[in-house]
């Protein structure tokens, strides 16, 4: 999978016990800044939530990624992407210059890092293991 803009991660996932904490990561965007696709999927939801943009892409294998922070949505429910497809734009609309990623496996959150490449800048920091299920 891939991030879903090019920036930096700003706010790594750090959830806590009910709804609290925060089950994603941040990445630092562009306000005019487009937000991609992590990977090929069909799209299960483009919508608000408490105002919010959100876009939920359902790859298969019970692997979900979520998009928020959105100014913009440019794709509907029921829409097959690609990985890198346009599925909003950066919301500075929202108060937010970033872009919220959550990943969910048949359900449940994890750590998107987990599953999008490593973004090193040095090769030093190329290395990163990974769980194999």
């Amino acid at each position: 999978m891939s991030p879903p803009v090019d920036g930096m991660i700003i706010a790594p996932f750090d959830p806590g016990p009910g709804y609290e904490g925060h089950w994603g990561v941040d990445y630092e965007g562009d306000p005019d800044g487009l937000v991609v696709a992590a990977a090929r999927g069909t799209v299960i939801f483009a919508g608000l939530v408490v105002y919010n943009p959100v876009v939920t892409v359902d790859h298969g294998g019970g692997l979900w990624t979520s998009y928020s922070y959105l100014d913009h949505v440019t794709v509907m429910a029921g829409q097959d992407v690609e990985r890198g497809t346009v599925v909003g734009t950066v919301g500075a609309g929202t108060g937010h210059g970033d872009v919220h990623l959550s990943v969910r496996v048949d359900g449940e959150y994890i750590d998107p890092l987990r599953v999008v490449g490593c973004l090193a800048r040095a090769p030093a920091a190329g290395l990163r293991l990974v769980e194999v299920r």
